[in-house]
């Protein structure tokens, strides 16, 4: 940043008054650089300078103008180094060639035989194990719904969530379920994080903010990692169809071929899980469109999984032999 006042950071082009004013965010020898206010960055070589007239305005109006422009050219700045990298590192795969590979190796798809052997079951289902995650589910809905868990003290509702967690292998019990119940191992932690997840799932608060307030309360009872599974897995399993389970990695592979300018955090926060939401959401759109129906996010997140793992790159080499 160049170190001048705003004023003389300010231009507007006498030529080309409807780009607006222009901050100035770079210069070199013979080149300048300013960001307008309809959002393009600009260069211009010094015998265009005349061009450029500083703006006019009150000390006010000049500083607002300078910190709105500042703004700008930041969060547009990142976006562009995002799509930059996005180009010179392309996508694992398209979505297209992702259909293909659930399509190989799902035939049927979500209704299918193989989805349902892998991932679902039916709750009658003798056979069902861990990886089907719909007795999990079951148990969540019904042991964590809001009428559930009017009665509960927070030590209660820890417990409830954990006993959901052990019953699917979304869950590690090494790296989730373990830190959990460690933190947990008095009264008062108990009691303060079963009460977070109370909010979380049934708060009167925005979301985002109910998120927010979870991440703090279980950073504050020191559990060992507050990941994303940990974050968002409890909610997925009680509201299925309102919430995904996210794992960073394959989310940040999805990203990359649907978003690339979307910014994929890899630490737990209210404005990352509205994005992994949102690009949950337009990967169920995408597949309703290709004729494959989720019951629900977690066969949402089950598909970006099982697609983008090592077992789905390898199953496209396959394909296009």
């Amino acid at each position: 940043m160049l170190e001048s006042s705003d004023q003389t950071r300010l231009f507007t082009h006498s030529k080309r008054p409807q780009w607006g004013v222009g901050l100035l965010t770079g210069e070199g020898e013979n080149r300048r650089s300013l960001r307008f206010q309809d959002g393009k960055l600009r260069a211009f070589r010094s015998d265009f300078y005349h061009l450029l007239e500083e703006f006019e305005g009150s000390d006010a109006v000049i500083a607002t103008v300078a910190s709105e422009l500042q703004a700008t050219h930041d969060a547009q700045s990142q976006v562009e180094r995002r799509l930059k990298q996005a180009a010179e590192q392309p996508p694992l795969m398209t979505f297209d060639e992702q259909i293909r590979v659930f399509e190989h190796l799902f035939p049927g798809g979500f209704q299918g035989a193989a989805w349902q052997d892998e991932w679902r079951a039916p709750l009658e289902d003798a056979s069902a194990r861990k990886r089907h995650v719909n007795s999990a589910v079951a148990l969540a809905t019904e042991t964590l719904s809001a009428e559930a868990l009017a009665d509960k003290t927070g030590e209660d509702i820890l417990a409830l969530a954990i006993n959901v967690l052990k019953l699917t292998k979304l869950a590690s019990p090494s790296k989730l379920v373990k830190p959990l119940a460690e933190a947990g191992d008095t009264y008062e932690a108990a009691s303060e994080i079963g009460n977070a997840i109370r909010a979380l799932l049934h708060g009167e608060d925005k979301y985002e903010d109910r998120l927010r307030a979870f991440v703090m309360t279980v950073d504050a009872q020191q559990v060992e990692s507050v990941t994303w599974p940990l974050v968002t897995l409890i909610p997925s399993l009680a509201q299925p169809h309102d919430h995904v389970a996210v794992q960073h990695r394959p989310f940040a592979l999805q990203a990359r071929s649907l978003d690339p300018s979307a910014a994929v955090p890899k630490a737990p926060s209210p404005i990352g899980y509205s994005r992994f939401q949102k690009l949950a959401h337009t990967v169920r759109e995408r597949l309703v469109q290709r004729g494959h129906t989720p019951a629900d996010l977690i066969d949402v997140r089950g598909f970006i999984w099982e697609t983008l793992r090592p077992r789905g790159v390898q199953a496209l080499d396959q394909i296009r032999l």
